[in-house]
């Protein structure tokens, strides 16, 4: 009787530092295969936690499937794939790997085809495949069988592929502008970031500008005296410009409410270099590059662009001790189209490229963006790649190009685009001579299932809103605290001319979908 009795106490004493070092290990390894920083304890028994979770590798299925995280929130009691896998992936038949320490029954729950329950042992079955297009409920019994814990188990996929760009068209309103109808149209964006549309409609011309073109728009009805060419409006840091249909140039100070004359010609405006101005300018049978207001000219090379290329852009990069403009495509001096990059550092013009784009095109929308590149191992989003996107334009016969065009080193080559970038003439229909600008937005984690309306000041229409739109709870990154509103890079597409000449009184805003994922908790 008493070495029953010593060998129960010794049992007893024994459990009890057993539940004692239980907890030991809970403080050390509770949030160990969890994303948060969080130092919160949550004291479970160790033998009913999971201490890791993943998939079995399935090629069929996808591949580096075992390579996929899963976080597993203990204080919750949820298991999921943060990253969520590959749009269009299968998840109807994996099997799951589950680790626990000394679990007396693990328990797997999952919905069948026919919307019954059904359960698996997975002690006894570790190699059965689990239903995962719904949550999976997870039971694990603690060694003694004296607690039970139920996890919720989810493999997340993406409801869109993360690397396609998106686009949405911005409905009842079209243009910022207080007519009903445009005729004509052409869109600037200055250096510091305000954007300014100008409309025509029945020989009345109207001005709007704003810092944020999916906000609220100043507009308003201008009188000019005399017949501008529209397409020719373009901002510098400290003035917009504006030529007629005879080659005077104008300015304005005041957002294009008022308009003054310079005194000096152009032919076609290349664009903006700070303050400066630079334009083409055709004098009996030759041209020149000239700069506004310094008045300085000078030949061009016999392969420059002189007039019809793409908007200019300006870059910073480590190759360039100063900011670049560039240029694109165009028509040449003979007359003949171009398919090249130029880029001009304050003093000189360069040919850049030395691949340019697969087709000669003018008046394309150039516009500095971002490409994603799938991570094939761990399935986890990529951070983006810079990349220029040229878009739209036409070619020698006027056809407007429907084929997005990408270079991933500023213009020094160019390719088609990935499929994945190219925009759906369904979607987006064929034009030319639209201006297409980058802009960073927030999103907010309140209206995560539908985009927000935007709404314009003093314009007739009420409300921009945005349709068919479908976003995705699929995150990007992590980040340590909650994550309430995040910025979000969108390409803002205006106006163009169709194959008929006639004007879209349209915007739409593209994206890629991965960069409208909230970052990770």
């Amino acid at each position: 009787m008493f070495m029953h009795s010593l060998f129960k106490h010794l049992r007893e004493n024994i459990k009890n530092i057993s539940k004692a070092l239980s907890l030991i290990v809970i403080a050390n390894v509770v949030f160990s295969s969890c994303n948060s920083d969080d130092k919160t304890l949550y004291t479970l028994p160790s033998s009913a936690t999971v201490r890791a979770f993943s998939l079995s590798p399935d090629k069929d299925v996808l591949n580096n499937l075992d390579s996929v995280f899963f976080s597993i929130d203990l204080y919750n009691r949820e298991i999921f794939n943060a990253d969520s896998l590959p749009y269009g992936t299968r998840v109807q038949a994996l099997t799951p790997v589950i680790t626990t320490e000394s679990a007396s029954a693990v328990e797997l729950v999952y919905q069948l085809e026919n919307g019954n329950d059904t359960t698996i042992n997975y002690l006894e079955n570790t190699s059965d495949t689990i239903d995962f297009r719904h949550p999976v409920k997870l039971v694990v019994t603690s060694y003694d069988g004296a607690t039970q814990v139920t996890y919720t188990v989810r493999v997340n996929v993406h409801q869109l592929p993360t690397d396609t760009l998106v686009w949405s068209r911005l409905e009842s309103g079209g243009l910022p502008t207080v007519f009903t109808a445009v005729k004509e149209q052409h869109t600037a964006m200055s250096p510091a970031g305000m954007f300014y549309c100008m409309t025509c409609y029945q020989e009345e011309y109207c001005m709007a500008y704003t810092t944020d073109p999916g906000g609220s728009w100043v507009a308003s009805k201008i009188a000019l005296e005399f017949t501008p060419d529209i397409n020719s409006l373009t901002a510098t840091s400290d003035a917009l410009y504006l030529k007629d249909s005879t080659g005077n140039l104008y300015s304005s100070t005041d957002s294009g409410m008022t308009w003054e004359p310079t005194g000096a010609q152009a032919s076609f405006i290349l664009g903006a270099y700070g303050s400066r101005l630079l334009t083409t300018l055709q004098s009996d049978n030759s041209w020149s590059i000239a700069e506004y207001p310094s008045g300085k000219q000078y030949v061009p090379d016999t392969d420059f662009p002189v007039m019809n290329t793409s908007n200019a852009i300006s870059i910073s990069f480590e190759m360039a001790a100063t900011t670049q403009v560039l240029v694109t495509g165009g028509r040449r001096a003979d007359g003949s189209l171009s398919n090249t990059t130029w880029g001009f550092d304050g003093d000189n013009w360069i040919k850049v490229s030395q691949v340019g784009l697969p087709y000669n095109l003018e008046n394309m929308a150039v516009v500095p963006y971002f490409d994603i590149e799938p991570d094939t191992i761990s399935w986890r989003v990529s951070e983006p790649t810079t990349v220029l996107l040229a878009l739209c334009g036409n070619d020698n016969a006027s056809v407007p190009n429907d084929t997005v065009y990408m270079s991933r080193n500023f213009g020094l080559t160019w390719t088609k685009a990935p499929e994945s970038l190219q925009i759906s003439t369904t979607a987006v229909p064929s034009r030319t001579l639209a201006q297409a600008y980058p802009y960073t937005g927030i999103s907010y984690a309140a209206n995560m299932n539908k985009l927000p309306a935007f709404a314009k000041a003093h314009v007739t229409h009420p409300e921009w809103r945005e349709t068919g739109w479908v976003t995705s709870n699929a995150r990007l990154s992590r980040v340590s605290a909650p994550v309430t509103d995040w910025e979000v890079p969108y390409i803002y597409l205006f106006g163009g001319v169709n194959v008929n000449g006639s004007t879209y009184n349209t915007v739409y805003r593209g994206v890629i979908t991965a960069l409208t994922f909230k970052p990770l908790l």
